[in-house]
């Protein structure tokens, strides 16, 4: 990639770095309900511990911060692709969005990554600093797992830019992605352990989390850095790439496929 290609990309995640931060009120609530719920999440789990140290083999602290994790992996997942493409299909903005001379794909992938660094910076760090106060939490001291757990965190965001782009081109069919946005978060929050740690659902439906995608968005990131390293770390990283490299491979034929359907009905 040549460096004024480079500078487009740059540019991209720098514009939709500044636009975020337009949306100062909405921002503030987002934070407000951010730490209500992971603190209602604490409540309801405090409870279920109750009279028991250890659930499966998560002890309350582990527990507390698989919930903070949770909440704060989901919001960095959660990018907003799906709606941003059905609104330039619905408008016809698409068409002169496919002229520019940088690609759809990589500029999708670049507004998101702008819209990644705001979100850390105006809602993760508030929502993370508050709850890392009121909430216990669990200190990973072993400085190789915590590099991992990064690296498989941003495999999951990588996992998920592309899950959202796909339901996105997926409203050139249907032209209205709002329907298509809510399967895909009702999808990712059932089978990514949002709700709750996959190791508390029985063992059929981790069997079918097993040939999803979604785990690798949420619970295996928090796994590794809950219960350090192991034999399996490796595995569940190649697992992560492996889910890269086929989405990518899909996102790029189901583009294709798009594209080609628009030059046939367009002449």
């Amino acid at each position: 990639m040549g460096i004024g290609k480079m500078k487009k990309y740059i540019a991209l995640v720098r514009i939709q770095f500044k636009d975020n931060f337009a949306y100062r009120l909405s921002t503030v609530a987002s934070i407000a309900v951010g730490i209500i719920q992971v603190y209602i999440y604490y409540v309801i789990w405090c409870k279920v511990y109750d009279n028991s140290y250890m659930l499966k083999e998560f002890s309350l602290e582990q527990m507390s911060t698989y919930v903070i994790l949770g909440n704060v992996l989901y919001k960095l997942v959660e990018f907003g692709i799906t709606l941003r493409i059905s609104d330039l299909v619905r408008t016809g903005e698409i068409a002169i969005k496919l002229t520019k001379p940088i690609g759809f794909i990589k500029s999708l992938f670049c507004e998101s990554l702008g819209g990644l660094l705001s979100n850390i910076f105006t809602l993760i760090l508030p929502i993370l600093i508050f709850c890392l106060i009121i909430i216990p939490f669990f200190i990973q001291k072993n400085v190789v797992v915590v590099f991992l757990f990064f690296a498989s965190m941003c495999l999951g965001i990588w996992i998920s830019i592309f899950i959202d782009i796909i339901f996105g081109l997926m409203t050139f069919w249907t032209e209205n992605g709002w329907g298509l946005r809510v399967i895909r978060q009702a999808l990712m929050k059932l089978f990514s352990g949002a709700i709750v740690p996959l190791a508390f659902l029985p063992s059929w439906f981790g069997k079918i989390c097993d040939l999803l995608p979604f785990k690798t968005l949420i619970d295996m990131p928090i796994r590794i850095y809950l219960f350090g390293f192991d034999e399996k770390i490796i595995n569940q990283l190649l697992v992560q790439f492996l889910w890269v490299v086929v989405l990518y491979i899909f996102t790029k034929a189901l583009y294709k496929i798009i594209i080609n359907k628009m030059q046939v009905n367009g002449g």
